[in-house]
């Protein structure tokens, strides 16, 4: 439709979509960031921040966008493995693999350090009234540093951050197009274990090799967030704004961050 070209089109088009009728109700197509919902069989899902394709009715691929600038790879795999009744079960595996030896723009003499992380997630929501739907999530992510073969290097190192964490949320619908959402993390534990060696020259003839390994268990460090936000779903154009508090988690390596601060909330996408 030519109404929808250039800026005007577009203004026109989100006060269409504001006042105008809607077609992507939330119960024909769930949200699926924070609950075992998944995208529809050969539906896509293209936004600022993620961008994701429903293999079947129960089998979804996503990936993180913005990594991608920075050559961070990405890709989890979500299946809704049961669904009984008012209830949907859901297990989801991601990867995430990195360099700074990649990054644009960097040099010959870049650390050849590979990150990999690797989350598991287990969902779980409750549909028990039509305006309504509560969700939780268990998960538990490995996330691996090898400085092993960094050369010319006399530190070499191997780390792993392991971390568990639990996520509620609670939606409910005011209509067929607004629905409020509040979400919460929090970190149920954390540990993280290092085995490194140092080499020191003596002298021309000799060298000294010193070996160490750690494991700290973090577990008592409480950290958590929780955000309040409103979803709009149109047609096919969907908004979440938002904003919350606390130890912001940053998604695919599951990191609470050590200090609390504001958080804002901002999912911008197209289902169709």
């Amino acid at each position: 439709m030519s109404a929808t070209k250039g800026p005007w089109g577009l203004a026109a088009a989100v006060i269409l979509g504001l006042y105008g009728p809607a077609h992507a109700w939330h119960d024909k197509q769930p949200a699926t960031d924070y609950s075992a919902s998944v995208l529809l069989d050969g539906e896509m899902r293209l936004g600022l921040f993620k961008a994701g394709f429903g293999l079947t009715d129960w089998l979804q691929l996503e990936t993180y966008t913005v990594p991608w600038l920075l050559r961070v790879a990405n890709l989890s795999a979500k299946a809704a493995v049961w669904r009984p009744g008012d209830w949907t079960f859901a297990l989801e595996l991601g990867l995430m693999s990195w360099n700074p030896k990649n990054l644009p723009g960097a040099s010959e003499d870049a650390v050849d350090v590979p990150v990999v992380g690797v989350p598991l997630t287990a969902h779980a929501t409750w549909h028990p009234a039509p305006e309504l739907r509560l969700s939780g999530a268990l998960g538990y992510t490995v996330t691996k540093v090898d400085a092993s073969d960094v050369s010319d290097a006399d530190l070499s190192a191997v780390g792993a951050v392991s971390t568990g964490r639990a996520a509620l949320s609670l939606e409910y619908r005011f209509g067929r197009v607004f629905a409020a959402v509040l979400e919460g993390h929090v970190m149920l534990y954390e540990n993280i274990r290092a085995d490194g060696s140092v080499t020191t020259e003596v002298d021309e003839d000799t060298t000294l090799t010193t070996y160490a390994d750690s494991d700290v268990d973090l577990g008592k460090a409480l950290r958590g967030h929780a955000t309040l936000s409103g979803m709009w779903s149109w047609q096919e154009f969907n908004l979440r704004v938002g904003l919350g508090y606390g130890h912001y988690r940053v998604p695919m390596i599951s990191f609470f961050v050590p200090e609390p601060f504001v958080v804002p909330e901002l999912a911008l996408f197209w289902r169709f």
